[in-house]
């Protein structure tokens, strides 16, 4: 691990080095072996920064190590509790809530009309609006409208481009001092959890992440079914449900009714999958994090070969292989 991170040949060290006298690893360093420790030897999780940043040598870390490893030993064998849920609309009937109305709004408009009307309103209030595809400026909220118009399949990943545009223009407010980010949709009212149709738009994962990063701003998405309303109506319902529904952070709205997104609690069954050592499973959606440690635990429990598919350009010249991939299809190959 200190040959991948400093540069120097493995077979230059010895346990005798000392971290920075004679391998110059500074404390920002020792962070980051201490973090590639951890993915690779699971026992290692507990272990703290400032444990290692008080070992001198190479040596004495190896030490530090063996003994931590030894006492978590025993902890290896159980096997975590995993919780299983599915996700599912319930029913939320609105609660009027008293919500101050920021003073200055932008609105990434529709196609329909729906952002101009909820503009109209708004100003009514004597809120500031901005109608504009962009957000600029500092706006203390913004409602993206753009998921009210149908979007083709062709045009999905600028749509999600820009809808992250419009998100972080504000991010470096909204996380300091809050603020209001709403998304609106108009996939059938239910976010596709009940087989309508439209595509399956990423917007409440962008508001999710959102709210994760700016715990001051309130965030919200709306799946809101139009049905042939008129503009003016279904602005007034995003209005109600923006400045006097509860902070739900995925609403879903048809025909009058409120649900919101909930995880409840489901009993796993036995898995079925006729998956053997002749099978060939595709893998999508990166190769690394969760999607590793499920590929790998899928590969050792069935033997199946796995296909990975990504859009990360390959390092090097066109055709080229990674070394870290190339080491691992001789591993394979020599099991």
């Amino acid at each position: 691990m200190v040959a991948e991170k400093t540069g120097y040949p493995a077979e230059m060290l010895n346990e005798s080095m000392t971290l920075e006298g004679d391998l110059g690893i500074d404390s920002i360093k020792q962070v980051e072996i201490l973090a590639a420790l951890r993915e690779r030897a699971p026992a290692l999780q507990d272990l703290e920064a400032a444990d290692l940043t008080r070992l001198r040598t190479l040596g004495a870390i190896i030490a530090h190590l063996q003994g931590a490893r030894a006492s978590a030993a025993p902890t290896l064998a159980t096997q975590p509790t995993v919780d299983r849920f599915v996700v599912e609309l319930a029913n939320a009937p609105a609660q009027k809530v008293e919500r101050p109305l920021p003073p200055t709004i932008a609105i990434v408009p529709d196609r329909k009309g729906v952002a101009l009307a909820l503009a109209e309103l708004l100003r009514k209030r004597g809120a500031e609006v901005q109608v504009a595809e962009t957000v600029s400026g500092t706006p203390a909220a913004v409602l993206h409208l753009a998921g009210l118009d149908a979007v083709p399949g062709d045009q999905l990943v600028p749509f999600h481009r820009d809808a992250l545009s419009a998100a972080k223009a504000v991010a470096p407010t909204f996380a300091r001092e809050g603020g209001l980010f709403v998304t609106a949709q108009d996939t059938g009212g239910a976010f596709a959890l009940d087989g309508s149709a439209g595509p399956a738009l990423g917007l409440a994962g962008l508001v999710k992440c959102a709210a994760a990063e700016w715990p001051r701003a309130m965030c919200k998405a709306i799946d809101i079914a139009s049905d042939n309303q008129p503009p003016s109506a279904v602005a007034a319902a995003l209005l109600t449900e923006i400045f006097e529904g509860a902070a739900d952070s995925e609403v879903a709205l048809r025909g009058g009714t409120r649900r919101i997104v909930q995880h409840a609690p489901a009993t796993a069954a036995p898995s079925t999958i006729p998956l053997d050592s002749r099978s060939v499973v595709v893998v999508t959606g990166g190769g690394k994090g969760v999607t590793a440690a499920s590929t790998v635990a899928l590969a050792r429990a069935v033997g199946c070969r796995i296909v990975i598919l990504g859009r990360s350009p390959l390092s090097g010249a066109p055709g080229d292989e990674i070394a870290a991939t190339l080491a691992a299809v001789e591993a394979a190959g020599s099991k």
